[in-house]
């Protein structure tokens, strides 16, 4: 008796990919990089604002900090406070 043999099925004939797949693949990634690169572009520009405004934020903060010590200064001295007055209140 003998055993079954257990071939491997026949060999499919190899043939191209159809036209129209090419073409929706093309199509595919225009697609992509005109919505890309709009994308990209405005992301950079928000980024750029992004950081301005940060850097902007981060300057009046600083600035206010020095502000309130000043304020913190003066509230305790009263020497400075009244040459300050004095200042103020003098003409020109």
């Amino acid at each position: 008796m003998s055993a079954p043999v257990l071939l491997p099925p026949e060999e499919v004939p190899s043939r191209g990919l159809p036209l129209v797949v090419a073409v929706v693949a093309a199509l595919g990634v225009a697609v992509l990089g005109l919505v890309t690169v709009p994308a990209t572009l405005e992301r950079r520009r928000l980024d750029r604002v992004h950081s301005q405004l940060a850097h902007e934020i981060r300057r009046q903060e600083d600035a206010l900090g020095r502000l309130e010590q000043l304020e913190r200064a003066a509230r305790q001295s009263t020497l400075l406070r009244e040459r300050e007055l004095r200042r103020l209140l003098t003409p020109p």
